[in-house]
């Protein structure tokens, strides 16, 4: 936990109402990889899973939690193997664009991001408590709200280099099986289930 992580904790604390996401780092799949600034304490920090059929488990360069005191990191998890992108070939005036397709935990993070403004717009748009729209209900949620609201529609990843790598119990959560990595739901879904 460093200045980074403190700086940005302390900020949070000062702006109840903005939300930030760092992506974990790739130096996974070990204990205690997490890279700064994801160890702050009030920040959603974002792993990486496979895609497709096997996005249950993390990816192999994802980095594990806990932090050096013990708090269990990533918050989230989202695909982020072969994952599609914007790429140029670096020449400000060809006006070329194509995709490329990257992985990493920086491509996991803005999945969570996008689930995390929507979930954030349906309590702007009024659509809670009744799950209908109705704008005298609407009000503006405050980052915990809405980094709650996200953790509440996950499910706990089953395969992947977590059990591979032999880390079945986390140190210092030997009820748990790996390292409490959690993976976003569909978020067109997460926002209805949320009703």
């Amino acid at each position: 936990y460093g200045v980074m992580p403190f700086t940005t904790d302390r900020f949070l604390w000062e702006h109840k109402d903005m939300l930030v996401l760092f992506s974990n780092g790739n130096s996974g799949p070990w204990l205690y990889s997490v890279g700064s600034p994801a160890t702050a304490k009030n920040v959603v920090s974002v792993g990486a899973t496979m895609n497709g059929p096997d996005a249950d488990g993390m990816a192999n360069f994802s980095s594990h939690g806990p932090t050096g005191d013990g708090r269990l990191k990533p918050t989230l998890t989202a695909p982020g193997v072969a994952i599609s992108s914007a790429d140029s070939d670096g020449l400000r005036d060809s006006y070329n664009c194509s995709t490329a397709a990257y992985s990493g935990t920086s491509m996991a993070t803005p999945t969570v991001a996008g689930a995390a403004a929507l979930v954030r717009q349906y309590f702007v748009d009024g659509y809670w408590p009744s799950g209908l729209r109705s704008p005298a209900d609407g009000f503006q949620p405050s980052a915990a709200l809405v980094k709650a609201a996200l953790g509440h529609q996950v499910a706990q990843l089953v395969g992947g280099p977590v059990r591979d790598a032999g880390l079945d119990a986390a140190a210092g959560h030997p009820d748990r099986k790996g390292v409490r990595m959690m993976v976003a739901t569909d978020p067109s879904v997460l926002v209805a289930r949320l009703v």
